[in-house]
C-alpha cells in the first residue's frame, strides 16, 4: 500500500475516533469466556484481546466481514485508532487465538493473494443481526488504556448491559456469573478497587459493594451519563478498504480499462493486480483488449480471475511455441500437416513444458536442449544432392556440378538454391552476366548465405520433444 493511502486511512481512522463502536453481545461473551463451564477459564482475556475485539468491530462491514486484506493491514489500522497500542507480536498472537477459538474465520482468496476475515457470533443463522451494544469511543483513549485489566473488564461487563440506559447495574459477587469469577478476583476490596479506578477516571458515576446479613453479596455501579451511547447504524463502522498494492500498475490498468470502455471493472482492481503483478505491460494490454472484445461481442461479463488465467495460459503457450520455432524444435513436436492436429500437438507440448520449467527459464532450457541435440540425438539427412539439380540453361554445363556440390556441402536449402539459380539465369538471359560470371556469382552468394537460407541439422530423438527438453534441463551433467 502506498504511503499516501496509509496516510488517508490513518486520517480517516483518527476522525472515526469521535464515533462509538457497535459490539456483538455474543461475541463479547465468547471473547471474555463468559459462556464457558470451566470456572478457571471464565474471564481469561488479555488487554490486547479486548483491543482486538474493539478494532475488529470498528473496521468490519455490516455483515461482520473484513474483505481482501491481511493481519498486517489490520494491525496498521489498530495502531491508528489506539493511543497506546500493543506490540505487533502481542497483536498477532491475540489474532491467532481468536481464530483458534472460533471467534474469527480466516479465508484465503487465491485470486487476490489476500485474506478475508469474518466475525463469528455477529449474525444469527437466519442472517439477522445478533444483539449489539454501543460502546463509547473512550475505549480508544489513553485514560482507558491506563486502567488495570480488571477495571477494563469491569467497564465492559457494565457498559455492555447498560448501553444507553440510565439503569443501575447490580452484579453478584459469587458463583459462575459472579465478579469474583469474571474478574479473576477473590476479595471484595479488589472489586471495589476496580470500581474506584473507573470512578476516578470519570467513567463510572458511582460503584460500591452491598452487604446482606453482614455478607458482601453484590456490586452496584453505573456508567457515567457522558458515556451513554444512543447512536446506532452503519455509519458507526469504518470498514477497512481492500488492500491495493502496486499503485503504478493500478493506474496503468485503470487507464486501459477506461480506454477500452470497460472502466466499470475497476472495482475488480484487486483481482487484476494479483493476476498481473508478474506480467509485463505489453501482455496486460493484450489481455485487457481480449477482455473488452469478449464483453462487447457476448454482452456478458466473465469471471475476471478465470478469464485472465485462461488468457495467461494462452499467452504462455504462444511464447513457448515461438521459442520452439526460434530454436528449431518445431520439427520435433509434430510432423503432421493437419492444422487442427498441429495446434493440439503444440498445445500439449507447451502445457507439459510449463508444468516443469519456469517461464523465465524457458529460453535457457531451449538453448541448452539445442546444444545437446548432437550428443543425444541421431543425425538425419533429409536432403540429397539430387535435390539441387536444375534443368535450365546453367544446369546443362559441367561447371554447374561444382556449384551444386558446394550448395549441398553448405547445406543451403534446395528451394533457396533453385531460386538463386533462376535469378542467375535471368541475369544471363538479359546479357548482364556471362556463364562464367553467373557461376562466380552463385559461388559467392552460397559462401555468404544467411543462416535462414541453410538447412538446420535434424536429429532423431528417443523421447518426445517436451520430454527431451525437460531431461536436458534437469540434467546436471549437461550445461
Amino acid at each position: 500500500m502506498s504511503q499516501s493511502k496509509v496516510a488517508d486511512q490513518t486520517n480517516q481512522a483518527m476522525t472515526s475516533l469521535q464515533t462509538p463502536i457497535r459490539i456483538s453481545f455474543p461475541f463479547f461473551q465468547h471473547a471474555f469466556g463468559l459462556h464457558l463451564e470451566d470456572m478457571e477459564a471464565i474471564g481469561r482475556v488479555t488487554p490486547t484481546e479486548i483491543d482486538l475485539m474493539i478494532i475488529l468491530h470498528k473496521i468490519c462491514n455490516t455483515n461482520g466481514v473484513i474483505r481482501y486484506t491481511n493481519r498486517n493491514q489490520i494491525y496498521t489500522r489498530y495502531k491508528a485508532y489506539f493511543t497506546n497500542p500493543s506490540s505487533a507480536s502481542q497483536f498477532y498472537d491475540a489474532f491467532q487465538r481468536f481464530i483458534e477459538k472460533g471467534l474469527v474465520k480466516e479465508s484465503y482468496c487465491e485470486d487476490r493473494d489476500l485474506y478475508s476475515y469474518t466475525l463469528q457470533h455477529f449474525l444469527k443463522e437466519d442472517g439477522k443481526p445478533e444483539r449489539f451494544a454501543t460502546i463509547h469511543q473512550l475505549v480508544f483513549g489513553q485514560a482507558f488504556q491506563k486502567l488495570t485489566l480488571s477495571a477494563r473488564k469491569l467497564f465492559f461487563l457494565v457498559a455492555m448491559r447498560q448501553e444507553n440506559k440510565q439503569q443501575i447495574i447490580h452484579m453478584t459477587l459469587k458463583g459462575k456469573k459472579g465478579l469474583y469469577t469474571r474478574l479473576r478476583k477473590s476479595l471484595p476490596v479488589q472489586i471495589q478497587s476496580s470500581m474506584d479506578e473507573l470512578i476516578e477516571a470519570g467513567f463510572f458515576t458511582y460503584g460500591y459493594i452491598q452487604k446482606e446479613k453482614g455478607v458482601y453479596h453484590q456490586a452496584v455501579c453505573c456508567v457515567h451519563e457522558d458515556y451513554h451511547c444512543k447512536m446506532t447504524g452503519a455509519h458507526l463502522r469504518d470498514p477497512l478498504e481492500p488492500t491495493i498494492r502496486y499503485p503504478r500498475k493500478v493506474g496503468f490498468i485503470k487507464r486501459l480499462l477506461d480506454a477500452k470502455g470497460i472502466g466499470e471493472l475497476a472495482g475488480e482492481i484487486g483481482a487484476f493486480i494479483h493476476l498481473f503483478k508478474r506480467i509485463g505491460n505489453r501482455v496486460i494490454r493484450n489481455m485487457i483488449r481480449e477482455l473488452a472484445h469478449y464483453i462487447k461481442t457476448t454482452g456478458q461479463y466473465p469471471s475476471i480471475p478465470d478469464f485472465i488465467k485462461k488468457q495467461t495460459r494462452r499467452e504462455s503457450e504462444r511464447n513457448i511455441i515461438d521459442l520452439a520455432y526460434e530454436y528449431d524444435f518445431d520439427q520435433y513436436v509434430t510432423e503432421d500437416n493437419d492444422p487442427i492436429k498441429r495446434e493440439e500437438a503444440f498445445h500439449h507440448f507447451a502445457v507439459n513444458l510449463s508444468r516443469v520449467i519456469n517461464l523465465k527459464d524457458m529460453r535457457k532450457a531451449f538453448s541448452k536442449a539445442r546444444k545437446a541435440l548432437k550428443d543425444y540425438g541421431t543425425r538425419i539427412d533429409e536432403v540429397y544432392i539430387d535435390d539441387y539439380i536444375t534443368y535450365g540453361p546453367l544446369g546443362k554445363e559441367k561447371e554447374m556440378g561444382v556449384i551444386v556440390q558446394r550448395a549441398y556441402q553448405e547445406r543451403i536449402k534446395p528451394n533457396s538454391f533453385k531460386a538463386l539459380v533462376r535469378k542467375a539465369e535471368f541475369f544471363y538471359a538479359q546479357g548482364e552476366f556471362s556463364l562464367k560470371e553467373c557461376y562466380d556469382w552463385l559461388l559467392a552468394v552460397i559462401k555468404t548465405a544467411k543462416e535462414e537460407d541453410k538447412m538446420q541439422p535434424r536429429y532423431q530423438l528417443s523421447y518426445h520433444a517436451d520430454e527431451f527438453i525437460v531431461k536436458i534441463w534437469e540434467s546436471p551433467s549437461f550445461s
